[in-house]
């Protein structure tokens, strides 16, 4: 049975609309949001995705180098292994191999967190491992003395000035690959939160 109160001639035109809610626990987000990378959420949400997510500070970029420094020093030495006992061939791949190590390692040791900073440490370390393998493979047998080590991470610059084209050339080329997969894994940027926000009415 229909009841007769009900009018079936008139459209009710309500502008109320529904509260939005959290997109994580389903709560009611009374009137504002917060904005976690593109989601809106509450702010019992926010907080703790705040809590939960590293953060980007001082001590964890010492962190993450730390771990790279350690990661560069070792694939440096197998890098200069490699160079030697292959003569220079396939190292395309070993010098992908140190940047990929550095990378993993210096994202280990940030717990995740990466950006612009991050990625130019990994970018330095990497040129550092595969130049100075390379370099000291080059010498044949040579020890320079350990204030000349540094001297060593001019090589494609000198190699170049003083003729020795193929041999810098190579070094740029074999660095600029390790660097590029080093940048990638670094890429990113901590969690962005903002709020609140009104919500839209």
């Amino acid at each position: 049975m229909i009841p007769d109160d009900l009018n079936f001639d008139r459209a009710d035109f309500s502008t109320d609309t529904p509260e939005a809610d959290c997109a994580w626990c389903t709560r009611g987000l009374q009137g504002s949001y917060f904005d976690v990378q593109g989601t809106h959420v509450c702010g019992v949400c926010a907080e703790q995705a705040r809590q939960l997510s590293p953060q980007n500070t001082r001590a964890t970029f010492l962190r993450s180098f730390s771990f790279g420094s350690i990661a560069a020093a070792v694939t440096g030495f197998a890098f200069f292994v490699l160079f030697r006992i292959t003569d220079g061939a396939w190292m395309m791949f070993a010098s992908i191999g140190v940047g990929y190590i550095i990378g993993k390692s210096m994202r280990s040791g940030s717990h995740g967190v990466g950006g612009r900073r991050y990625q130019v440490a990994a970018a330095l370390l990497t040129y550092a491992a595969v130049i100075l393998g390379s370099s000291a493979a080059f010498l044949h047998g040579t020890s320079p003395p350990m204030w000349a080590y540094p001297l060593l991470l001019l090589t494609p610059i000198l190699s170049l000035i003083l003729g020795q084209v193929s041999f810098g050339a190579l070094q740029i080329l074999f660095v600029a690959a390790g660097i590029r997969y080093a940048w990638v894994l670094l890429g990113g940027s901590p969690l962005q939160i903002t709020g609140p926000h009104p919500l839209q009415s």
